[in-house]
């Protein structure tokens, strides 16, 4: 099934012909294709030739939103219907359609992790982690302190962090998309005043993330965020926050559907990168954790064709000699890694 098939499609009818042939290795899509008259039969020209062509498998979706007015939009764009007799559905509300479930968790990062680690484990019992686990998709209003960014846009969180225990998020972005990246931060309560760093700020996220990446990877974890306010203490009602996730769902739509069948694994570093970040956890005696996350967030870079490596060599040149000193210049190192990404 892996070489081009063709097969002539005799007869009158409609314009545009589609089948599935599904096998318990891949689902195969019959595509148009031009045939020339020469090479077809003389005593019956078909109108159309297609082939078969294979694909691969769909990856399964789990989207989790705060609220049902976030969700209702996503519902009616990927036409889902109420996921019943199933005891995830006694405790959420959970919708499902061909392998996209979407289901919301409550305000507050400790309902959301709750939420998505129990939809986790009673959706997916048998997944195993890393490349197999479901792509995982938090998608909400939020704030931003950066009055530049237009009410409405939405944007793909590339941190998250946790304000009130500082531990940080970095999703791997595989893909190249059009969406403006953000760091997102979460807090315990609303934001109703600007702070001075142009990042989003919600009451999910970071919950969403510890909770995806027990099961998955940063390549299976996607955070969008619709900017809803300023943070000047505006309250959205929930009739414009279904407003605002309905203008971006087209978007939302492709870019997930998007991940699910095309999610890339992460490029392969040369013998050379590798030797450069060895160099790099010696000279800045990075711990286990650290040097697992910088090696995630320069494979991301890579498979994205970003350059990293100048990047990474100034930050050789950093006199280092505290544990203090390490933290701080590792995290600026983070973010002018983040922020090559936007370039």
């Amino acid at each position: 099934m892996h070489e081009l098939l063709r097969k002539a499609v005799y007869g009158q009818g409609q314009r545009t012909r589609k089948f599935a042939l599904r096998s318990s290795r891949f689902t195969s899509r019959i595509e148009r294709l031009p045939t020339p008259a020469a090479q077809l039969p003389a005593h019956s020209i078909p109108r159309y030739a297609f082939a078969i062509l294979p694909q691969p498998m769909l990856r399964d979706v789990l989207i989790v939103t705060a609220l049902p007015c976030e969700a209702k939009p996503l519902i009616d764009m990927w036409q889902a219907k109420p996921l019943r007799e199933h005891r995830c559905a006694e405790r959420f509300q959970v919708f499902h359609a061909r392998g996209v479930y979407i289901a919301t968790t409550g305000i507050g990062k400790m309902r959301a992790a709750i939420a998505t680690s129990t939809l986790l484990t009673g959706l997916f019992p048998n997944v195993s982690s890393g490349e197999t686990a479901p792509l995982v998709v938090n998608i909400g209003i939020a704030g931003s302190s950066d009055a530049t960014i237009p009410l409405g846009t939405l944007t793909y969180c590339n941190k998250i962090r946790d304000v009130a225990t500082n531990n940080r998020t970095y999703p791997d972005i595989l893909l190249r998309h059009p969406l403006r990246e953000i760091a997102l931060d979460t807090y315990d309560h609303p934001v109703t005043t600007p702070t001075n760093e142009p990042v989003a700020a919600d009451m999910e996220g970071s919950g969403v993330a510890q909770a995806a990446l027990t099961l998955g990877s940063p390549s299976t974890l996607c955070i969008l965020k619709v900017i809803s306010d300023h943070c000047t203490g505006v309250r959205i009602t929930p009739e414009q926050a279904t407003a605002l996730i309905a203008k971006n769902t087209d978007t939302m739509y492709e870019l997930v559907e998007s991940l699910r069948s095309t999610l890339p694994e992460p490029a392969r570093l040369t013998p050379e990168d590798k030797v450069l970040l060895e160099t790099t956890a010696h000279h800045a005696t990075l711990s286990l954790s650290q040097r697992i996350e910088l090696t995630r967030r320069v494979s991301a870079l890579q498979a994205r064709g970003v350059p990293w490596n100048g990047t990474v060599t100034e930050f050789l040149s950093l006199p280092i000699s505290t544990k203090e000193a390490r933290n701080n210049a590792y995290q600026r190192l983070l973010q002018q890694l983040s922020e090559a990404t936007q370039l």
